[in-house]
């Protein structure tokens, strides 16, 4: 009983960790959409 209770808590741990990483790469990494926008004349 008490396996689904830590692999539930597993598993939001490690998609809060993965969420942080995604979002530190997001903004580690600039995106090209602004400099298409800076691209206009």
């Amino acid at each position: 009983m008490n396996y689904a209770i830590t692999l539930t808590g597993l598993a939001m741990v490690l998609g809060t960790v993965m969420a942080s990483v995604a979002a530190m790469r997001a903004s580690a990494r600039p995106e090209p959409v602004p400099v298409r926008i800076n691209d206009k004349r």
